[in-house]
């Protein structure tokens, strides 16, 4: 559903829809921003999960292991 939303709203602000556009693009396009900041907050998109590492160290590059 928040797809469909997303798409709705950049399709409304480039008159482009999904279909005519390459993700690259998409995100080059900063009327695109909004609409995609959007979907990344309702899908919580690259929230953390499970518990913090007791050690307080994370694996190079930020990312928690699982």
């Amino acid at each position: 559903m928040q797809q469909k939303i997303m798409w709705a709203e950049i399709r409304k602000k480039t008159g482009r829809g999904k279909n005519r556009f390459t993700i690259k693009e998409m995100f080059a396009d900063k009327r695109c921003t909004g609409a995609v900041l959007d979907f990344l907050r309702t899908t919580r998109v690259g929230a953390r999960t499970g518990p913090p590492d007791p050690g307080g160290e994370r694996e190079e590059g930020g990312v928690q292991p699982h």
